[in-house]
């Protein structure tokens, strides 16, 4: 069983997305591709985490379990509702690692980087720059973003030295003028949205 699967049976999925005091959360990601995202972010204890789309909080819970007490967890969302919430049950369940902001995840959240890693949930039209400038040498960032008019696919962006991605050859589809290294598309899988 991997890390993210441990950390998944000590979090209960469903108190974040159907909260009694709340009720259902219509903003979350299928959890299949939280589980098959945060696997492929390889957290480990004392990382900082950058999560671009906070949702129900269920996996900004997830990744502050897999960074450990000494790691940092700061989740954005443009929902003031949504990060109220996750603040709320964040508390109510002693994360002490995290930070929920309501804010445009697509300028970043300087006052918190550099980040070791950086996930989002939503599909920014380009990737951001500032997800770049904040992200640390060697970090990585995994996000949905639309390369091409293919469901269900997702690219990790890695490789940064010096915080630049590799330049992509002329003429190509990568967004942004960068490409992605080393990836390799992963489909989802079906999800109910239960």
């Amino acid at each position: 069983m991997n890390a993210v699967a441990l950390a998944a049976e000590q979090v209960p999925e469903r108190h974040y997305t159907h909260h009694e005091g709340r009720g259902p959360t219509p903003h979350r990601s299928n959890p299949v591709v939280i589980h098959r995202e945060l696997a492929t972010l390889d957290l480990q204890p004392h990382m900082r985490v950058a999560e671009y789309g906070t949702g129900s909080g269920y996996s900004t819970e997830l990744i502050a379990r897999l960074v450990g007490p000494t790691g940092e967890v700061t989740s954005l969302d443009i929902d003031a509702y949504l990060t109220r919430w996750a603040s709320l049950i964040h508390h109510e369940r002693g994360l002490d690692n995290v930070r929920c902001y309501t804010a445009d995840g697509t300028a970043g959240f300087r006052e918190r980087a550099p980040y070791d890693r950086v996930v989002a949930w939503c599909t920014p039209a380009l990737l951001p720059k500032a997800w770049t400038d904040q992200v640390a040498d060697g970090g990585l960032i995994v996000a949905p973003l639309p390369i091409a008019d293919v469901p269900n696919m997702t690219f990790p962006v890695g490789g940064w030295t010096g915080r630049t991605a590799s330049p992509a050859p002329p003429g190509s589809p990568w967004p942004g003028g960068h490409r992605t290294t080393g990836c390799t598309p992963a489909p989802a899988a079906p999800w109910t949205g239960s």
